[in-house]
């Protein structure tokens, strides 16, 4: 957020928040990598209506709340969701009479929000800005283009029978200076070992929480939930699990109506530990990958092969049934490769992981870890892709050179098959991106690893590169081209002229074409566009903006929206579509069936968010939608579709996707043992 430290001064000097909160606010939003004003929100030290006075103050530009009252359709329908989110920006409203929009930004002086909008905006439009918060924005953007529920929080009604003062005329009693400035949360424990219960209540005083009781049962804590008002319930996670019977025996009605459940684990508090591992690892990740990414920018290394990097070891751990430790081990391994700067993070940074192991410089591998080997497969991989671009699409070719280096023994073949497997579906499923196209890229410096032509593939769009407009014209002939790409100033030609050609022959005259210039021409851009250009783009190109206007360029061309991808699941089983999409954080719904039963799975950014039946065989009327996931990730046979999703139902499961993958493995294990008996 900019004028970070004045912020962090306005609440202070009015008393919103004190020292000792905002530190505890900062402290939170380091580790969960999330922006203050969205950590201060979580945490309750201020509300939207706080932060919004304090930026408008900041700025000297109006603040108008966002919720909950929405938008005009209009309004909402002239700024994309796709642009709200990106951009961070949210429409208060919008007169199409006069084309003038009212826009919430978290930040109203930087040009080029400004200039973003002029070039997003289909028609000149007046633009008028509001102040507000990214966190109120995001929310914003949730409950009115998502249809997310907004539930406001409600005021304290204070009792009739209620007075400051003692009787009629009476005098106020004393100023109480002892008492704390925030009420103690109370709240009760649900821990079947006294011996921990004391522990447990010794070490949540000291945190301020006042433990009103104890249970040692559901059955018990049911019974003190109704006889106390308490703001919270911690349980012993080992002793009950999330989700678990316990859970159904606390009443017919759920848990809607019940305080927050927070579990901890014992074991961990007894090392010393305040966080339970998973709590732990990806804590440690989220840091590393936040340094990380900082350090890859400064030193001008390519993000996305890091980003492919990190996706392909998971995935290739998922796929190998690796457990947890392993697993996050390789994630961190695979973001400290990425730069330089990696190497002093691993000399500083202590971990249970012995990532030196991994990222060892040695070329013999004979006898390393398993995490080790598959490292160095997908980084052989990454080079044969950057040598061989086109070669390295054929499995036969890279199954060749894997042999050549990984085939010493017989793990280390089941892994270059597991990896070619793994290839084999990701290809499969590029059918899931709404606007995949071929896009021709004319640079007389084009590279298969450039940022452009990176981002281009990880949306699922097919690029070609040319490096004259010879070369361009005779693919554009003999392929099928979607899309060009062309830089102003060609080797062999100017790049007007190889629109012309294009533009004059009937095969080629519909197809949609963009520029690339060094320097901003205002007459040369109009030229550009009278000769057919769709856009006119000065470098460095934005690469949203840019992905932005190709994916609406071919939206025009498409005949209609993707359909998805469709299989059967002999060919490809329930957990490897869901690890697939999961990892590359896509947005879909997956449809399986299995000898006449059916049901969704719903991934939202990566994210397993529900999962239900098509229809509920008798019997299965009381599963949770998280046992319905780990149901329908053991089908085995039958047919699958995956589709690209926009609009989701409530979220119902809110474990992360690697403990949901890794408990669903663990359970068909137990069925698949269970039935061999």
């Amino acid at each position: 957020m900019d004028n970070l430290a004045q912020l962090k001064s306005y609440l202070k000097e009015r008393g919103l928040v004190g020292e000792e909160d905002l530190q505890r606010a900062e402290d939170y939003a380091l580790s969960t990598n999330i922006p203050l004003d969205q950590a201060l929100v979580f945490l309750k030290l201020v509300d939207f209506q706080d932060l919004g006075n304090a930026l408008a103050e900041l700025y000297n530009i109006p603040y108008e709340p966002l919720l909950p009252d929405p938008p005009s359709a209009s309004a909402l329908e002239k700024l994309s969701l796709k642009v709200a989110e990106r951009y961070c920006l949210f429409p208060v409203s919008y007169d199409p009479r006069n084309h003038f929009l009212t826009v919430a930004t978290p930040h109203p002086h930087e040009a080029s929000v400004a200039e973003t909008l002029e070039r997003l905006l289909s028609q000149p439009t007046r633009i008028e800005f509001r102040v507000a918060s990214a966190a109120e924005i995001q929310t914003a953007i949730e409950v009115h283009y998502k249809g997310k529920p907004y539930i406001a929080d409600q005021e304290v009604e204070i009792p009739k029978e209620f007075n400051i003062l003692e009787g009629s005329g009476a005098l106020a009693k004393g100023l109480d200076l002892e008492r704390n400035l925030r009420e103690k949360k109370r709240v009760l424990l649900l821990e079947p070992d006294q011996r921990r219960l004391r522990a447990m209540r010794t070490l949540l005083e000291a945190e301020g929480y006042q433990v009103v009781g104890w249970a040692a049962t559901a059955l018990e804590l049911k019974g003190m939930i109704e006889d106390n008002e308490v703001q919270e319930i911690i349980v012993n996670a080992q002793a009950f699990r999330p989700q678990g019977q316990w859970e159904k025996e606390l009443g017919n009605e759920g848990l809607g109506d019940l305080p927050p459940l927070s579990y901890y684990d014992p074991t961990a508090l007894l090392m010393g530990q305040g966080l339970s591992y998973s709590q732990m690892s990806q804590t440690l990740i989220s840091f590393v990958a936040f340094v990380m990414k900082r350090a890859i920018k400064a030193e001008g290394r390519d993000l996305d092969l890091v980003l492919s990097r990190v996706k392909y070891c998971k995935l290739l751990a998922f796929r190998l049934g690796l457990g947890a430790v392993e697993t996050d081990a390789l994630v961190i391994a695979s973001w400290l490769s990425g730069a330089r700067f990696g190497a002093n993070i691993l000399r500083h940074l202590q971990t249970p992981y012995r990532l030196e192991e991994i990222l060892a410089p040695t070329t013999n591998e004979e006898g390393h870890r398993i995490e080790r080997i598959i490292f160095l497969l997908v980084t052989t991989y990454q080079s044969l892709k950057k040598k061989e671009p086109q070669k390295a699409k054929e499995i036969r070719w890279l199954r060749n050179r894997f042999m050549a280096r990984f085939s010493s023994s017989h793990r280390e073949r089941l892994l270059v098959e597991k990896f070619l497997a793994l290839l084999k579906d990701e290809e499969f499923l590029k059918g899931l991106e709404e606007h995949e196209g071929r896009i021709l890229v004319v640079d007389s410096h084009f590279a298969e690893d450039s940022s452009l032509a990176l981002r281009l593939n990880n949306h699922g769009f097919q690029v070609m590169g040319a490096k004259s407009a010879k070369e361009a014209a005779r693919l554009v002939m003999e392929c099928r081209v979607d899309l060009v790409i062309s830089e102003l100033i060609l080797p062999d030609a100017h790049g007007l002229k190889f629109l012309n050609a294009m533009r004059r022959n009937p095969k080629t005259a519909s197809i949609p074409f963009f520029f690339l210039a060094s320097e901003k021409d205002g007459k040369l851009a109009a030229q550009c566009l009278e000769a057919g250009a769709e856009e006119f783009l000065t470098k460095p190109a934005d690469l949203d903006l840019l992905l932005v206007k190709v994916q609406r360029a071919l939206s025009k061309r498409s005949k209609g929206p993707g359909r998805g991808v469709r299989g059967s699941l002999a060919d490809m089983s329930a957990m490897d579509i869901i690890q697939s999409v999961a990892t590359g954080d896509k947005d879909v719904e997956i449809r399986l069936e299995s000898n006449g039963q059916g049901g969704r799975i719903y991934i939202r950014r990566g994210e397993i968010v529900h999962a239900q039946l098509d229809h509920t065989p008798p019997g299965m009327e009381g599963l949770t939608s998280q046992e319905v996931l780990y149901k329908l990730m053991r089908f085995k046979e039958g047919r699958f579709q995956v589709l690209p999703c926009t609009v989701f139902p409530k979220r119902t499961i809110f474990g992360s996707t690697m403990s949901l993958l890794m408990e669903g493995a663990r359970l068909a294990d137990e069925i698949a043992s269970m039935d061999s008996r």
